[in-house]
């Protein structure tokens, strides 16, 4: 079975039996084009790839940390019924979104 894993930020995958591999049941480690490492088993290949990845200290996507204050929600909102009519609110209904 093809298998494929990837972290684009990181230029990191781990495949199996795809195009870039030899077809042999091995899961392999790829860094960008080249082929770093092969292992039997899935487990072993995720945890190498999780080491690289920390390794790296890549910075957060999206601050988690980080709320939005009142104008930016209002400026979001504008911008989301200008384009597609309806208002974003964070109301603990489970409804994100009501007609305008």
């Amino acid at each position: 079975m093809v298998y494929k894993q990837v972290h684009p930020r990181a230029n990191l995958s781990i495949e199996r039996f795809t195009e870039r591999v030899p077809a042999d049941g091995k899961y392999y480690l790829i860094k960008g084009d080249e082929v770093i490492e092969s292992f039997r088993s899935l487990k072993l290949a995720q945890e190498r790839y999780r080491s690289l990845v920390d390794k790296m200290a890549l910075p957060p996507l999206i601050d988690q940390e980080k709320k939005m204050t009142k104008e930016q929600i209002q400026d979001l909102n504008f911008s989301v019924r200008k384009i597609t009519g309806y208002e974003y609110t964070s109301k603990p209904s489970g409804k994100n979104k009501h007609p305008k």
